[in-house]
């Protein structure tokens, strides 16, 4: 282990599970102290936190719901108070998936259609924005996007596919708002997972 990110400081939201999780595990493996965000379950988020504590970091969940931009905020600040007043790295890894085709007309879909948009774009633009006053000079945000976010390859993804686009062009307007800084702001694209 390198320790290439010693003393620097982490927010990945939706890190109690999948993508997340694994890249948290990583900041930890690389020295770096995070703080994890979660929707529902507080015992698996616990459980993240302490194999990221096991691994040296200084490590806290927050839960919260990314679709609810007051709740997305608080769980910046309170990420930024835990870690010292600093989020050297912003992780935007919260995002869930609604699939059906257009031809269904159901109530419940659409409903998911709104949540899925409101966690995935939203819940990217609440974040970003509240972390920014947290982050240095030479930081990095990172956005969870999707190789979907281009190419619609079956039916019933048409929706996602959008939410996932706009992650990339948020990321590509943030890069210029950022750049006068040296933030540098990416996007990961990861396939099915």
């Amino acid at each position: 282990m390198t320790e290439a990110l010693a003393g620097k400081t982490a927010l990945v939201t939706g890190g109690s599970r999948g993508i997340g999780a694994e890249i948290a595990r990583e900041f930890a493996r690389e020295g770096a102290n995070v703080v994890i965000t979660y929707r529902k379950s507080r015992e698996q988020a616990e459980k993240v936190v302490a194999e990221l504590a096991a691994l040296g970091a200084k490590a806290l969940a927050v839960q919260t719901d990314q679709a609810v931009p007051h709740e997305a905020s608080t769980a910046v600040e309170r990420a930024a108070e835990f870690l010292g007043g600093r989020i050297d790295v912003l992780v935007n890894s919260a995002g869930i998936a609604v699939m059906g085709t257009v031809d269904q007309v159901d109530l419940d879909l659409l409903d998911g259609v709104q949540q899925m948009l409101a966690t995935n774009v939203l819940g990217t633009i609440v974040t970003t924005h509240a972390a920014a006053r947290f982050l240095p000079d030479g930081g990095r945000v990172i956005l969870v996007g999707s190789n979907v976010a281009e190419r619609v390859p079956v039916p019933g993804v048409a929706e996602y596919s959008a939410s996932k686009a706009a992650v990339d062009q948020l990321a590509r307007g943030w890069a210029r708002d950022f750049g006068p800084r040296r933030i540098t702001v990416n996007v990961v694209r990861p396939g099915g997972t």
